[in-house]
């Protein structure tokens, strides 16, 4: 079983959408288009699907039974800022991030509210 989407997390207006092995969530309003740097962390538990989504170290938004006990499979390969609509191909020009990225991160593991933070310094 193929998915185009293993992990995906995107931002489309003022939300922020997560998306594994093609189930997603679409957030509450996520104020990060206004011209300065965000940090933004998506967190995602397989055993209950437990999911997080914070910007400059706030939540904003937090569900459970996203694709429980689904996992992430390795081998993949990680594109960055575009989304890809079949399995390694399928980009289409407005799906793109437009803007700079910085410090992109990801961890075998779901980090607490302390790691997270707004102090990203330490990444």
């Amino acid at each position: 079983e193929q998915y185009s989407n293993e992990l995906l997390l995107y931002l489309s207006f003022n939300r922020v959408g997560l998306v594994v092995r093609d189930g997603d969530v679409d957030t509450a309003n996520v104020p990060v288009w206004d011209g300065t740097w965000h940090a933004i962390c998506a967190t995602w538990r397989s055993s209950d699907g437990a999911w997080q989504i914070y910007t400059d170290g706030v939540r904003r938004d937090s569900g459970s039974g996203l694709r429980v006990g689904n996992r992430v499979r390795s081998g993949g390969t990680w594109i960055l800022a575009q989304d890809q609509d079949t399995l390694g191909g399928g980009f289409q020009v407005n799906q793109a991030f437009s803007g700079e990225l910085s410090q992109v991160n990801l961890w075998d593991r779901v980090l607490s509210p302390a790691e997270i933070g707004s102090d990203w310094t330490v990444f």
